[in-house]
């Protein structure tokens, strides 16, 4: 991969090259000297027939939420070096990757994915924070 695929976070436009897309709908939500938190909207009627570009590892989680439900093939998930096979998820599945284990995916049938980019100095600055308990609770959408 050339130098322009390493030196910006992956989202938005930086995201749509990785996916090989022709482009990605984006927000960046940034406060003044704070890394910024991103949302990008990934859509292929098509899918990724071939495994995305390697992703930079990079100090930042990825959580995907699915929009669409997994494709017959499933979903090929590469961390680490290590290959892993996602066969089903509903629409409004999640994912959550820690972008320093060089992600890499393959999606075989239509995608339509939001992306939120977490840069790990802010997870940081939130539970150092707090002290409160953290539970896990049920969130649903309606739409």
């Amino acid at each position: 991969m050339g130098t322009d695929l390493q030196s910006q976070p992956a989202y938005g436009e930086q995201m749509a090259k990785y996916f090989r897309l022709s482009n990605a709908q984006s927000l960046v939500i940034s406060a003044s000297g704070k890394h910024p938190i991103a949302v990008t909207r990934l859509t292929s009627n098509t899918g990724l027939s071939e495994q995305t570009a390697p992703i930079p590892p990079e100090k930042a989680y990825l959580i995907s939420m699915h929009l669409t439900p997994a494709a017959a093939s499933g979903c090929e998930i590469w961390t680490d070096d290590h290959h892993s096979r996602v066969t089903q998820w509903p629409a409004g599945g999640v994912g959550v990757y820690d972008l320093e284990s060089g992600l890499r995916k393959r999606h075989r049938g239509p995608l339509d994915w939001v992306h939120y980019h977490i840069p790990h100095s802010t997870e940081k600055r939130a539970s150092t924070r707090s002290s409160a308990r953290m539970e896990s609770t049920t969130l649903s959408c309606s739409g």
